[in-house]
């Protein structure tokens, strides 16, 4: 069999992933021209070349084609240096800038473009920058080859073999469509699918006003709740204060150290921190405007934020900088801004079957189109692992890439998509809407995924994800950016019916590989089937522990029974889940036991400990408590220290006598001080840019709610809270506990959290226990409790409320913090 490119070409429907075309490839004459011959009876001609002098990028880019070239030709392909050429017209591929084709120069172009040229039985590869020799590589693999990476790995790509492979001379210049694809998280099967590096845009400024800076330049420090923000030599460092002269000047110095680092480098970030803290000081207040505007529920500083990314561009015309569009600057300016501002727009596509928040989205498209600037792009959260769940959106994703790239959008940054299983097909279709942004179809896309990946399991895996996604748009959580992210609660979004649905299509997949042939693609697609299985069976498991843990702690904990089975009640199935899932799990342990347990880890590993440890497991089976207390203090009535650690942890709670109520770091203070805003004494509270953040204290329907040391969160929220630091040491044990009860709505969060902090104030551990969502309509007590790592200076205490529905409410009583 003879493959000629002039057939594949017309094979391969049109697209504006190529741009023009120079000069189109000629077949050769008769379509045998042993001169445009590379593989003839399954020998390669030649080898994969690189110059002598080539950059890493290449020789990795060329080892990774010579695989997939021996994969398809089923015979072996060297890389070899150019230096290795015999006298003569070596014929085969030649990767980057060799001297045999120094000639062939790519399309100048902002971001990535590529140039593939066929001429005297060699083939030459080449890109306009290191990094975009991948793109050009995976261009040939996939439309040449015809291969298609449908997953990470080997199993997961899918191909022919040919024994035959010859192309015509000419030269095809490729301009993508979008300059810029980043997926940074998928790695090498991101390159595959055409995915590369971009240009300088995220968070940033917190390298640009250093602690340095900031001590020679006071007046850039920005001012909170009254006093100097501590800002911090991180990504979550509060926003600088930008409308002093120095904050242009400042950056204009770390920008011009910058290009004399990386001269090739596209642009300099301006990049907000990821921090909702701005300075409040009157000058900056006066540039916010009065009254404050909202936009998706986020304040709106963009006036303010551009005005200082104007001055710094026109400082230095000939450079470029790229930004954030993030949270309170994701609004165009009432200005325009300069050409040289590369803006990206980061929001949610995974919202938009809210059509509120869809329309404001492309509200938003139309706007930065037309903002002035020469180049914008989007930030996409692809999100998969965090989510204890699929979140599935594919026809938003491909709408918005449609809508964007209209509107002017060049670059896609894509944040999280995971590459484990079931979030392969949100990627992949990524890959193909990016590359044909006007002619992309969501449907046909899944369609074609679904043939391509699993062949007789088509038609159930289209299913499957079709259901994956009427779920995910079918719910009645409220409106939120990155709803559920990292919160186990969201998981309630798909019910027990749904998961056993879920699971029925993988069982029809299965079976209708029955009667396939046991071939090589076969088996590739039964492993491909086997992925997202696994994938959706781990999620499944993680799905019914927080329903069985979600019962234990609304069940009554009457008897040591009780107990015991939540403290055996496994947080995950180790089974299926060989290491814990990357979301926070909420406690159910009830209190005394929890306090004991972590009592234990405070001792080293020793006979004596062990010996607790069993007798904790042989009373645990309903024994009275006085009696397990008994033998534990008769156990160890030689060692004082036990005693008293036993004897004051199962004591009363409001108990003024008990020696750990004395032991409290700060005293409880009275909650409900300050008429307008009544937060703890001493502490601060956190207050996230949205309105009303604090309702009165009394509940809804004349229920009296006013307890001794009472608060109350309530109403439509992003988020609320508050936190106090206390000076702790290392080996300093903390444990922070409330009664609470409420209603949560699923998507919504509210967690009582220690972090363990070092001198500079950089987090070096944490402990946490959450509020399950739903009607928790019966007061509870939650603890989380920590044992303060080495190098820790301080510990920060935090309430922390987000994404509140208009009908979510949390009423909290009886707080305390305790050390030991």
């Amino acid at each position: 069999m003879f493959l000629f490119l002039g057939t594949m070409l017309r094979r391969l429907r049109p697209t504006i992933l190529f741009g023009a075309l120079v000069l189109a490839f000629v077949p050769a004459a008769n379509g045998e021209d042993s001169s445009s011959m590379l593989v003839h009876n399954g020998v390669f001609s030649g080898a994969v070349y690189v110059a002598d002098d080539s950059p890493d990028t290449d020789l990795l880019a060329a080892q990774d084609l010579a695989e997939w070239l021996g994969r398809v030709f089923e015979t072996a392909v060297e890389v070899r240096s150019e230096h290795s050429v015999p006298a003569g017209n070596a014929s085969g591929i030649y990767i980057g800038n060799t001297r045999a084709g120094a000639d062939l120069i790519p399309p100048q172009n902002p971001g990535d473009s590529y140039t593939i040229a066929a001429r005297d039985g060699k083939i030459f590869i080449k890109a306009n920058s290191e990094s975009a020799i991948w793109g050009a590589c995976s261009v040939f693999l996939r439309e040449y080859l015809d291969i298609h990476f449908l997953m990470p790995g080997t199993d997961g790509a899918e191909w022919n073999t040919l024994a035959n492979f010859s192309i015509g001379n000419g030269r095809r210049d490729i301009v993508p469509a979008w300059h810029w694809r980043n997926a940074g998280t998928l790695g090498l099967w991101g390159r595959h699918l055409g995915f590369g590096n971009s240009p300088a845009f995220s968070h940033n400024l917190y390298n640009i006003f250093t602690s340095e800076v900031l001590e020679q330049h006071p007046e850039l420090r920005s001012v909170f709740a009254g006093t100097p923000a501590r800002m911090r030599d991180n990504g979550f460092s509060p926003q600088p204060n930008l409308i002093p002269p120095s904050a242009a000047s400042v950056t204009v110095a770390a920008a011009k150290k910058y290009f004399e680092k990386y001269p090739n480098a596209y642009s300099f970030s301006l990049g907000i921190n990821d921090n909702l803290v701005w300075d409040e000081s009157p000058e900056s207040e006066e540039h916010y405007g009065v009254p404050v505007k909202f936009f998706n529920d986020a304040v709106v500083r963009s006036d303010y934020f551009y005005r200082y990314a104007n001055t710094v561009a026109a400082m230095m015309p000939e450079r470029n900088f790229g930004c954030l569009a993030y949270r309170e600057t994701q609004t165009p300016p009432l200005f325009n801004l300069r050409e040289n501002i590369l803006p990206v727009l980061c929001t949610d596509r995974g919202q938009w079957f809210y059509d509120k928040y869809r329309s404001r989205d492309l509200e938003l498209f139309e706007r930065w189109g037309k903002s002035g600037a020469r180049l914008w792009g989007i930030w996409e959260y692809y999100e998969g692992a965090p989510y204890p769940f699929p979140r599935e959106f594919y026809h938003a994703q491909v709408e918005a890439i449609r809508q964007a790239h209209a509107n002017g959008a060049r670059l896609m940054m894509i944040e999280g998509a995971d590459p484990n299983g079931v979030d392969c097909l949100k990627a992949w279709i990524a890959a193909q809407a990016l590359a044909d942004p006007q002619n992309a179809n969501a449907d046909h896309l899944i369609d074609r995924y679904c043939r391509l990946a699993f062949g007789p399991a088509a038609v159930a895996m289209k299913a499957f994800y079709l259901r994956c996604e009427k779920i995910w748009y079918n719910q009645k959580t409220p409106q939120r950016w990155l709803a559920g992210y990292r919160l186990e609660s969201a998981v309630e979004i798909f019910s027990r019916e749904d998961w056993t649905e879920l699971a029925a299509f993988f069982d029809a997949a299965e079976k209708s590989f029955a009667k396939s042939a046991s071939t090589e693609r076969n088996r590739r697609e039964r492993a491909r089937l086997s992925r997202v299985k696994k994938d959706f069976e781990r999620m499944r498991a993680l799905a019914d522990a927080y329903d069985e843990r979600k019962a234990l702690m609304n069940a009554p904990l009457q008897t040591l029974e009780d107990i015991g089975n939540a403290v055996r009640m496994p947080i995950w199935d180790k089974a299926v889940l060989p290491a814990p899932p990357k979301i926070s799990i909420s406690d159910p342990r009830p209190t005394k036991i929890l306090e004991i347990i972590e009592a234990l880890k405070t001792f080293e590993a020793s006979p004596q400990r062990l010996a607790i440890e069993k007798l904790l497991e042989k009373h645990l089976t309903g024994t009275p408590a006085g009696t397990l207390l008994a033998d534990l203090l008769r156990h160890h009535n030689k060692r004082p220290e036990w005693r008293e650690t036993f004897e004051r942890l199962p004591g009363r709670y409001n108990d003024e006598d008990s020696p750990i109520t004395k032991l409290k770091a700060f005293p409880s203070g009275d909650w409900r001080q300050g008429k307008s805003l009544a937060f703890p004494q001493d502490c601060r509270p956190i207050l996230y840019p949205s309105p009303n953040l604090f309702a009165d204290i009394t509940s809804k329907g004349g229920e009296v709610f006013d307890g001794e040391f009472s608060y109350k969160f309530s109403g439509a929220k992003d988020c609320a809270g508050f936190q106090k630091t206390v000076p702790a040491k290392a080996g300093d044990t903390l444990l922070f506990s409330a009664t609470a009860r409420g209603k949560l709505s699923v998507g919504s969060d509210a967690r009582f959290v220690i972090v363990w902090q070092n001198a500079a104030g950089r987090a070096l551990a944490y402990s946490m226990v959450g509020v399950p969502a739903g009607d928790n309509s019966h007061w509870r007590r939650y603890v989380t409790c920590s044992k303060a790592p080495a190098g820790t200076a301080s510990a920060k205490i935090s309430i922390n409320v987000s994404g509140f529905g208009d009908e979510d409410f949390l009423l909290l009583d009886n707080l305390e913090l305790r050390r030991w």
